[in-house]
């Protein structure tokens, strides 16, 4: 998958998101062209963060973290437009990894995607 430059735009805030936060370890990361995928490791971080079903984000908790990165994305991508642009649909899926197995499983998963775009429906 060749990346455009709002591909790069996801890869680099995808970095930044390693860099700048020390409770978020990258794992697996992968832009497709209408989604992405990426496995990262909260460390240090209570429970209660992680698996928090409250519609109110909660500071630390990995939905306040996604939606950091989607939101610095989102503004990255409206500058280089000249307006504001909507990147993101307004949820995302996430799971838990809980063992060794589904983590390689999604990191698999993740490393085999791009085979799998020419069945895609938004496909062109």
């Amino acid at each position: 998958m060749c990346l455009n430059r709002f591909g790069c735009v996801v890869w680099r805030e995808w970095e930044k998101l390693g860099a700048l936060r020390q409770d978020v370890v990258l794992d697996a990361f992968l832009v497709m062209p209408n989604h992405v995928h990426l496995v990262i490791w909260l460390q240090n971080v209570p429970e209660i963060l992680v698996e928090h079903n409250s519609q109110q984000l909660m500071a630390g908790s990995l939905g306040a973290i996604v939606g950091g990165f989607k939101s610095a994305v989102s503004r990255e991508i409206g500058t280089l437009r000249g307006e504001r642009t909507k990147v993101w649909q307004r949820s995302y899926f996430d799971r838990i990894l809980r063992d060794e197995r589904e983590l390689l499983g999604a990191r698999r998963y993740i490393e085999n995607n791009v085979a799998q775009w020419p069945n895609d429906k938004h496909h062109p």
